[in-house]
């Protein structure tokens, strides 16, 4: 609220012009005009280098653990997918599958973070 009168999003005076450039900014995104530049990677997950796992090695003391995780769970389900295929419905589809098998809700967790950032 400010002056008695409430403000949207970056100030703009009314609900329904906040509403317009919401919507003209969600149609940008989804033709591919808006949000960060990224290069688009093309090789699998599993042929990528991590220089987050060789830096691991020297301060944390799971790195093995890690690694494991990643060559037994993460590698056969998607390590043949390109990074940018990795979404959230690969994730939940990971997961569900590896609940029946009977790894534990946090073994999940774990591989979810594992995946996050690219540490295996």
């Amino acid at each position: 609220m400010e002056n008695g009168e409430r403000q949207y999003r970056h100030g703009y005076p009314t609900k329904d012009m906040a509403e317009k450039v919401r919507a003209n900014i969600a149609l940008d995104l989804a033709a591919g005009r808006g949000g960060l530049k990224r290069p688009k990677e093309t090789k699998p997950l599993r042929e990528l280098p991590s220089a987050e796992l060789e830096r691991r090695e020297t301060t944390h003391r799971s790195h093995k653990d890690d690694r494991r995780r990643g060559a037994r769970h993460l590698e056969p389900e998607i390590g043949h997918l390109v990074p940018d295929a990795v979404d959230t419905g690969a994730i939940r589809k990971l997961i569900e599958k590896k609940l029946p098998e009977g790894l534990s809700s946090a073994t999940c967790l774990l591989l979810v973070r594992l995946l996050s950032a690219r540490r295996w």
